[in-house]
């Protein structure tokens, strides 16, 4: 068992789980992690081939990230759209 497991459940609904107090190392699927960024599988998979999202790790044939990297890039996707103050 995976820690993403012990921490919410492998099937738990996006609504159930607190990204906030979740481990570095739990692992997101794909749903969840287009959820989070507000992206298509279209977008997603284009932006993992032009290097500007972070790559899946596999898990057999499923795409999982670690939230660590999934977290920062968030963070950084932020700090770009917050305009600069003069």
């Amino acid at each position: 068992m995976n820690t993403f497991d012990q921490t919410v459940g492998a099937g738990a609904p996006l609504s159930q789980i607190d990204y906030a107090t979740l481990p570095d190392q739990a692992l997101l699927n794909a749903k969840q992690v287009r959820a989070l960024c507000s992206m298509s599988p279209a977008v997603l998979d284009r932006r993992i081939a032009q290097d500007r999202f972070p790559s899946p790790c596999f898990h057999g044939r499923n795409r999982v990230w670690p939230w660590a990297k999934i977290r920062f890039w968030l963070e950084l996707a932020a700090q770009q759209e917050t305009p600069l103050e003069n």
